[in-house]
């Protein structure tokens, strides 16, 4: 058993595997098959074997990830002994092992309100304010990811036409943005990027660090928190809230899915009506607090 789970660690060293993730593989695996030894032959590991692993593993408490990421390691280790053509695990390499997916959570969204009293958090009296203003706001404007927005050149913007142009997996999408936001993009553009880009005037980005280099995800999600904090919104905001928010609010005030999802460029059709489905769980809760009837019994806990 253990020769065949160095076999399996050499593997992966030559796949450049990192060496965390070896460690988490091997170990993984090593679990797996010592279960199979206690139940039985090792050799001769069966569909079976593999389901009350599973099931062994749920009833330890297991989280629905940590499965996840064993199965995967068990999946690794079927592949490689499917390419050495090992003979003695050749009934394991035929068993189609099924990720368990866990429970898709309702993301957080912001209410018009919030949006409003987190821009309101940020000083723009400060040329720093001012540029992390227009870099948060068009997050909500526009819906993009944040990698988007760090990655974003002045090709990319089109004001005369109030428009922003995203490189997406599907080609490239144009993106309305709103007159209030363009007026404080103009003014970033006007007096706060000529500082920034004063030791970098030749380069295209639209924001930038105070040195003028490119903004890490790391050092715009530590300003994004700061910000967050400051409005006393809570700790699970993220810049994503803000793409989400976006989303949510455009559906909420009766967009088409077909224009939500191309403005969103979310590439599967199921993602935008996953956030339909947060606005109906929301309709659901406001209709069971807010109705006459409802407001006789308070809600139970957990229930929606």
């Amino acid at each position: 058993m253990y020769a065949i789970i160095d076999s399996f660690d050499e593997h992966l060293a030559a796949a450049k595997v990192a060496a965390n993730t070896r460690r988490a593989y091997c170990l993984d695996v090593q679990a797996f098959l010592e279960y199979c030894r206690f139940e039985g032959d090792v050799d001769s590991i069966t569909y079976q074997a593999v389901e009350r692993y599973l099931k062994h593993l749920k009833e330890q408490g297991n989280k629905v990830s940590t499965i996840n990421r064993k199965i995967s390691s068990i999946n690794a280790l079927v592949k490689y002994l499917k390419a050495i053509d090992l003979f003695s695990y050749n009934q394991l390499s035929a068993i189609p092992l099924q990720q368990n997916k866990k429970p898709r959570k309702y993301p957080e969204i912001l209410s018009p309100q919030q949006i409003d009293t987190l821009f309101a958090a940020i000083d723009t009296g400060t040329a720093k304010g001012l540029r992390d203003r227009t870099m948060i706001e068009l997050l909500y404007a526009s819906g993009i990811p944040v990698k988007d927005l760090l990655q974003l050149q002045l090709t990319q913007l089109d004001i005369p036409r109030a428009l922003i142009t995203i490189y997406g997996a599907q080609g490239p999408r144009q993106i309305p943005l709103y007159k209030g936001f363009l007026a404080t993009l103009e003014q970033y553009l006007q007096q706060v990027r000529p500082q920034l880009m004063c030791t970098a005037p030749k380069s295209q980005l639209v924001f930038a660090n105070l040195k003028g280099g490119p903004i890490s995800r790391q050092g715009f999600c530590k300003l994004f928190h700061g910000y967050v904090e400051k409005a006393g919104l809570g700790p699970y905001i993220t810049p994503k809230t803000l793409r989400q928010s976006f989303t949510v609010h455009l559906l909420e005030d009766g967009a088409p899915l077909k224009h939500v999802q191309e403005l969103s460029g979310h590439l599967a059709h199921s993602t935008t009506e996953f956030y339909q489905r947060v606005l109906q769980n929301e309709a659901k809760t406001s209709y069971k607090i807010h109705h006459p009837k409802f407001k006789k019994r308070p809600l139970k806990k957990g229930e929606v």
